[in-house]
Protein backbone atom coordinates (compact mmCIF):
# COMPACT_ATOMS: atom_id res chain seq x y z
CA UNK A 1 0.00 0.00 0.00
CA UNK A 2 2.76 2.31 0.41
CA UNK A 3 3.36 3.32 -3.35
CA UNK A 4 -0.55 3.94 -4.04
CA UNK A 5 -0.98 7.01 -5.85
CA UNK A 6 -4.45 7.51 -4.81
CA UNK A 7 -4.65 8.40 -0.88
CA UNK A 8 -8.49 6.75 -0.95
CA UNK A 9 -7.90 3.41 -2.24
CA UNK A 10 -5.48 1.77 0.46
CA UNK A 11 -8.81 1.93 2.47
CA UNK A 12 -10.31 -0.50 0.05
CA UNK A 13 -6.79 -2.81 -0.19
CA UNK A 14 -7.27 -6.09 2.31
CA UNK A 15 -8.41 -6.04 5.43
CA UNK A 16 -7.41 -7.15 8.92
CA UNK A 17 -10.43 -9.72 8.68
CA UNK A 18 -8.80 -11.03 5.14
CA UNK A 19 -5.63 -10.97 7.14
CA UNK A 20 -7.12 -12.98 9.96
CA UNK A 21 -8.18 -15.42 7.87
CA UNK A 22 -5.33 -15.55 5.50
CA UNK A 23 -3.34 -16.74 8.99
CA UNK A 24 -6.00 -19.02 10.12
CA UNK A 25 -5.77 -21.36 7.17
CA UNK A 26 -2.53 -20.52 6.12
CA UNK A 27 -2.59 -21.74 2.22
CA UNK A 28 0.30 -22.37 0.25
CA UNK A 29 0.25 -19.28 -1.87
CA UNK A 30 -2.87 -16.46 -1.74
CA UNK A 31 -3.39 -15.47 -4.62
CA UNK A 32 -4.89 -11.84 -4.87
CA UNK A 33 -5.39 -8.32 -7.01
CA UNK A 34 -6.66 -4.92 -7.52
CA UNK A 35 -3.75 -3.52 -5.84
CA UNK A 36 -2.10 -2.87 -9.72
CA UNK A 37 0.91 -3.80 -9.29
CA UNK A 38 3.01 -7.52 -10.16
CA UNK A 39 3.94 -9.52 -6.74
CA UNK A 40 5.25 -12.53 -5.44
CA UNK A 41 6.51 -12.75 -2.35
CA UNK A 42 6.49 -14.53 1.01
CA UNK A 43 5.14 -12.98 4.22
CA UNK A 44 4.87 -14.74 7.72
CA UNK A 45 5.11 -18.65 5.77
CA UNK A 46 2.54 -17.55 3.06
CA UNK A 47 3.43 -16.56 -0.57
CA UNK A 48 1.71 -13.65 -2.19
CA UNK A 49 0.70 -13.29 -5.62
CA UNK A 50 -0.45 -11.20 -8.10
CA UNK A 51 -0.32 -10.60 -11.81
CA UNK A 52 -1.87 -7.38 -12.50
CA UNK A 53 -3.11 -6.41 -15.65
CA UNK A 54 -3.91 -2.67 -14.47
CA UNK A 55 -5.39 0.16 -16.94
CA UNK A 56 -3.85 0.79 -20.23
CA UNK A 57 -2.42 4.01 -19.24
CA UNK A 58 -0.61 2.06 -16.26
CA UNK A 59 0.61 -0.84 -18.14
CA UNK A 60 1.87 2.06 -21.00
CA UNK A 61 3.54 4.80 -18.15
CA UNK A 62 4.80 1.80 -15.30
CA UNK A 63 4.71 -1.48 -17.35
CA UNK A 64 7.27 -1.97 -15.08
CA UNK A 65 6.25 -2.23 -11.74
CA UNK A 66 3.15 -4.84 -13.41
CA UNK A 67 5.38 -7.89 -15.17
CA UNK A 68 6.08 -10.74 -13.50
CA UNK A 69 9.05 -12.47 -15.06
CA UNK A 70 9.70 -16.56 -14.09
CA UNK A 71 11.93 -17.02 -11.39
CA UNK A 72 12.72 -15.90 -7.71
CA UNK A 73 16.10 -13.80 -8.95
CA UNK A 74 13.55 -11.03 -7.52
CA UNK A 75 15.26 -8.37 -10.17
CA UNK A 76 12.99 -7.68 -12.90
CA UNK A 77 15.35 -4.74 -14.54
CA UNK A 78 15.25 -3.98 -17.74
CA UNK A 79 12.80 -2.16 -20.38
CA UNK A 80 9.50 -3.39 -19.89
CA UNK A 81 7.19 -1.94 -22.18
CA UNK A 82 3.15 -2.57 -21.38
CA UNK A 83 3.56 -4.71 -18.22
CA UNK A 84 2.38 -8.58 -18.30
CA UNK A 85 -0.89 -9.51 -20.03
CA UNK A 86 -0.73 -12.75 -19.91
CA UNK A 87 -2.30 -14.92 -17.40
CA UNK A 88 0.66 -16.36 -14.80
CA UNK A 89 1.30 -19.78 -14.28
CA UNK A 90 0.25 -20.23 -10.12
CA UNK A 91 0.94 -23.92 -10.22
CA UNK A 92 2.33 -26.75 -12.40
CA UNK A 93 0.68 -29.95 -11.07
CA UNK A 94 3.19 -32.54 -13.42
CA UNK A 95 5.98 -31.60 -11.02
CA UNK A 96 3.98 -30.96 -7.77
CA UNK A 97 5.12 -27.15 -7.30
CA UNK A 98 4.25 -23.27 -7.43
CA UNK A 99 6.68 -21.99 -9.93
CA UNK A 100 8.48 -18.70 -8.81
CA UNK A 101 7.88 -15.29 -10.21
CA UNK A 102 10.22 -11.91 -9.56
CA UNK A 103 8.15 -8.32 -9.34
CA UNK A 104 9.47 -4.85 -9.09
CA UNK A 105 8.20 -4.25 -5.75
CA UNK A 106 8.50 -7.70 -4.11
CA UNK A 107 11.92 -7.64 -5.11
CA UNK A 108 12.53 -4.22 -3.67
CA UNK A 109 10.81 -5.25 0.04
CA UNK A 110 12.69 -8.57 0.01
CA UNK A 111 16.06 -6.34 0.12
CA UNK A 112 14.76 -3.45 2.38
CA UNK A 113 12.23 -3.26 5.04
CA UNK A 114 8.71 -2.11 4.43
CA UNK A 115 7.67 1.45 5.64
CA UNK A 116 4.14 2.03 5.08
CA UNK A 117 4.23 5.65 6.99
CA UNK A 118 6.80 7.10 4.47
CA UNK A 119 5.10 8.66 1.71
CA UNK A 120 6.47 11.72 1.95
CA UNK A 121 7.96 11.85 -1.53
CA UNK A 122 5.01 10.20 -2.97
CA UNK A 123 2.35 13.06 -1.77
CA UNK A 124 4.95 15.81 -2.26
CA UNK A 125 3.78 18.87 -4.48
CA UNK A 126 4.03 19.49 -7.62
CA UNK A 127 4.84 15.69 -8.16
CA UNK A 128 4.51 14.05 -11.95
CA UNK A 129 3.71 10.40 -11.93
CA UNK A 130 5.50 9.84 -14.56
CA UNK A 131 8.40 11.02 -13.71
CA UNK A 132 8.74 9.65 -10.22
CA UNK A 133 8.24 6.10 -11.45
CA UNK A 134 11.40 6.70 -13.69
CA UNK A 135 13.45 8.03 -10.88
CA UNK A 136 11.63 4.85 -8.85
CA UNK A 137 12.64 2.35 -11.49
CA UNK A 138 16.55 3.61 -11.76
CA UNK A 139 16.88 3.69 -7.88
CA UNK A 140 15.43 0.15 -7.55
CA UNK A 141 16.86 -1.38 -10.58
CA UNK A 142 20.43 -0.44 -9.70
CA UNK A 143 19.45 -2.10 -5.87
CA UNK A 144 19.28 1.50 -4.13
CA UNK A 145 17.17 2.11 -1.62
CA UNK A 146 13.91 4.50 -2.05
CA UNK A 147 14.67 7.42 0.17
CA UNK A 148 12.17 10.91 0.31
CA UNK A 149 15.39 13.10 -0.52
CA UNK A 150 16.55 11.42 -3.57
CA UNK A 151 12.88 10.85 -5.09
Amino acid sequence: KRYLFYPNLPKAVGSRALRARVAQLRPHCHVFGHSHYGWDGEIDGVRYLQAAIAYPMERKNRGFALRLREGDSGVVGGEVDGGLTTPVLVYRAGQNEFPRWSAFWSGYYARYARRPSDVRWLYRKPRDKTDTGKVLKTLVDAGKEVEDDVV
